[in-house]
């Protein structure tokens, strides 16, 4: 991780004119940097796999920003001078319905997704050593999602490739600098519901969501040239499709986190 977020780093104290002309297309006419990408004229913007590996430093250090202040303890104010000291609210023990709901959660498990024994014991053991230090074991998660994003690449030049099949004069480099940006385009937002807090992080999440699918609606139109009802239908199936590589991508470093943490 700390190589990628290294390079990343050097390209933005590396930048030129390109990198703003670049990242200006991409979030307002993304669709003209597709079409660039597919004419071959590549040399007048930033190279798309710098452009993601900018975009992935930029989602670390976000990230690592935020879980950093959500991690520190609130300052505490100092008591009043003649204030009455406030008694301590009765609690309940979380040990005992931890406990409880760990065991209903390793039941569940065995039962319902077939684990073997040793399997949701090793599971368990994640998930508790998860619950007694949250922001280690986000951190973890930060580290390992990372690590796996740059598979979302392939899976985005997979899917244009798929529903550009019939088109003889776009190659598969094409699609795969086309990702790159699609990708990018996706990743930088996402720091905006990472900074703001609950409730507005969801609502952000849901906009960006919408506002995706109008960028990759403009790439299918401009960029390969689309109509208006196969840009729409086109832009369902890569918008499901990404979104399901991602899920797919934060389920398994999810679990491979939880076993091995």
């Amino acid at each position: 991780m700390f190589r990628l977020v290294a390079e990343g780093a050097g390209s933005l104290v590396n930048y030129d004119n390109r990198l703003f002309r670049t990242l200006a297309l991409l979030f307002l006419k993304p669709g003209v940097l597709a079409n660039d990408m597919i004419e071959g004229r590549i040399v007048r913007h930033t190279p798309p796999f710098r452009t993601f590996l900018i975009a992935v430093s930029v989602v670390i250090l976000a990230s690592t920003l935020g879980l950093r202040l959500a991690a520190e303890p609130p300052q505490a104010q100092p008591p009043a001078a003649h204030a009455p000291r406030a008694l301590p609210e009765p609690t309940a023990d979380p040990a005992i319905v931890s406990e409880a709901d760990l065991r209903q959660i390793r039941e569940s498990l065995i039962s319902e997704l077939g684990l073997t024994s040793g399997q949701a014991d090793a599971l368990m053991r994640g998930i508790k050593a998860a619950i007694s230090d949250e922001t280690r074991f986000s951190a973890s998660l930060i580290d390992g999602f990372a690590k796996f994003l740059v598979y979302i690449i392939p899976g985005i030049t997979s899917i244009l490739a798929i529903l550009y099949a019939g088109r003889k004069d776009i190659f598969i480099e094409d699609h795969f600098r086309v990702a790159c940006y699609i990708a990018s385009f996706l990743l930088i937002p996402i720091i905006i519901p990472i900074i703001l807090s609950d409730p507005w992080d969801t609502f952000a999440a849901v906009l960006i969501a919408i506002w995706n699918a109008f960028g990759i609606n403009h790439v299918l139109r401009v960029g390969y040239g689309s109509s208006a009802i196969g840009a729409f239908l086109k832009t369902c199936v890569l918008w499901a499709g990404i979104y399901g590589v991602l899920l797919a991508l934060l389920l398994g470093v999810f679990f491979v986190t939880l076993f091995e943490f």
